[in-house]
């Protein structure tokens, strides 16, 4: 009977370990005193790394997205860059918190972008990709940016 105990806790054990999700973190110093936290989860086999203020979401070795912070009026010019040039195809827009989504042929290839401004803070975040739209949403769908109080 003790044998059939450890054997389902052992099956319960392993379940819950594979029902875990796994996330990592960096919080970044904006030049505006603000302190934002960049997250991901990396239960899908992502990867976040962080080099000089800039980040970069992995998998399999291969770098799926990269980003930057903005200063409230880098944001603004930005947003008024995007929404008046006809080379840029917007693909998904929201109010709350403000994201654009658009795709451009940029000097590398067809790039899709990411631009938000992060909830209750003054700073912008830009994240390109040259992976296919996709996979590019897929990645960003497991980050997420909170400024810390």
């Amino acid at each position: 009977m003790n044998r059939y105990v450890s054997l389902l806790l052992m099956f319960l054990s392993a379940f819950c370990l594979s029902a875990c999700h796994t996330s990592k973190s960096y919080t970044f110093r904006i030049e505006n005193g603000e302190m934002i936290e960049v997250e991901l989860d990396t239960s899908d086999g992502y990867d976040l790394t962080q080099e000089n203020g800039r980040f970069a979401v992995e998998k399999s070795d291969e770098t799926i997205l990269q980003g930057y912070f903005l200063t409230e009026d880098g944001l603004r010019e930005k947003e008024t860059l995007i929404l008046s040039s006809k080379d840029v195809e917007i693909k998904r827009k929201s109010e709350h918190p403000k994201l654009y989504v658009y795709q451009y042929d940029g000097e590398a290839g067809l790039e899709t972008d990411f631009l938000l401004q992060v909830e209750k803070a003054k700073t912008g975040v830009i994240i390109g990709s040259l992976h296919s739209f996709e996979e590019a949403e897929a990645a960003f769908e497991n980050m997420s940016f909170l400024k810390e109080e």
